[in-house]
């Protein structure tokens, strides 16, 4: 029993001190929607907007009617079709005879000289037939509004920035997909630390798939992808090359300006994540193991010890419960999912 109590009190003394250390670095972090618009629009430099499409029918028209209403004025779209077996293919080219900054570029098959994986050669070839100095990189099902891309390009120039990355809005359908996403954004963020990426004293690096804006110069001197053509967590790599040879990064929160549609059901959802997580940690077995138990035991425990215990010990996680929510709660004003996912962190704990 003196050993419940000693956890329950460790377990309320880290969350008040992962409370603290939450709130004081998401604070820090811009929101791309108050960027303001300074630069005029004629000394904007030209921009290319590379998007991989496999298998995207479902998603690929509506994200590129997104694109035909931006207000950035010299904006060359390339979008990559990675070998789709769906309508992807006639989609793209249906949508080229409206759009005439639009080009389509078909990919039958991989190069043999040496190994890639799909999306990544995608992005590697868009990226070599670019002709603007600036290179934005979007997923295939990224909605943006208007003035995504100038208020990013505004904030990059703004603030001498080499590489700029935006968090999205993520639409689910369901309490518990939101609940999961919102572990994951609490995981991720507690992991990643992305307050610390403008700091070139910190080693801490990010890249979101969903908007990856680069400067064509660092990402060429970086190694571009040929440097992570094996990466299946190709978006964060990308963030990591360009923080190691020393080019400035920063994170925005792209909410109300950037918005993804996720995945529709727990299957999905797994099957999606579980190619790129484990590479998210480098490969590193202990990694997984360490950070499995410690959500075991501070995060899926203090909710059965409200079933399984009594007295200090029982207040004491209580205490700790209420706390995870008041956290859980508070992360959710930087995205667009349920203030309420804390209440299904056991579960959306143990899927994780």
């Amino acid at each position: 029993m003196p050993f419940l109590l000693y956890l329950a009190l460790l377990t309320v003394l880290l969350y008040l001190l992962t409370g603290a250390y939450l709130v004081r670095g998401l604070r820090c972090i811009a929101f791309l929607k108050d960027v303001p618009l300074k630069t005029p629009p004629e000394q904007l430099p030209a921009l290319s907007l590379i998007i991989p499409c496999r298998n995207e029918e479902a998603k690929l028209a509506g994200a590129l009617e997104t694109l035909q209403r931006q207000s950035y004025p010299n904006l060359e779209i390339i979008a990559v079709n990675d070998r789709s077996g769906d309508r992807t293919p006639e989609i793209l080219e249906s949508t080229a005879t409206r759009m005439t900054n639009l080009r389509v570029v078909q990919i039958s098959k991989l190069p043999e000289e040496r190994p890639w994986l799909g999306k990544n050669y995608a992005l590697h070839r868009g990226a070599s037939l670019a002709t603007g100095e600036l290179l934005l990189f979007c997923d295939a099902d990224v909605h943006l509004a208007p003035e995504a891309i100038e208020k990013a390009v505004n904030r990059l120039l703004s603030q001498g920035l080499d590489h700029l990355t935006a968090g999205p809005d993520t639409r689910m359908s369901s309490f518990i997909l939101q609940s999961f996403l919102g572990t994951f954004t609490l995981f991720f963020n507690l992991f990643a630390r992305p307050w610390n990426v403008p700091n070139p004293r910190k080693k801490e690096f990010v890249g979101i798939g969903a908007f990856n804006l680069v400067r064509r110069s660092a990402y060429l001197a970086a190694g571009a992808h040929q440097a992570i053509a094996m990466r299946p967590d190709d978006d964060m790599k990308l963030g990591k090359l360009l923080k190691k040879h020393g080019f400035r990064s920063e994170l925005l929160y792209g909410k109300g300006l950037i918005a993804v549609e996720w995945y529709q059901s727990i299957p999905e959802l797994i099957e999606g994540l579980m190619k790129n997580m484990f590479s998210g940690v480098d490969y590193r077995a202990g990694v997984v193991v360490l950070a499995s138990l410690v959500q075991l035991i501070f995060i899926v425990w203090p909710f059965a010890a409200l079933l399984l215990t009594g007295g200090w010990i029982w207040l004491l996680n209580l205490g700790a419960v209420l706390m995870m929510m008041a956290i859980a709660g508070y992360t959710a004003r930087f995205s667009n999912y349920t203030r309420w996912f804390g209440i299904a962190l056991p579960v959306t704990t143990l899927l994780f």
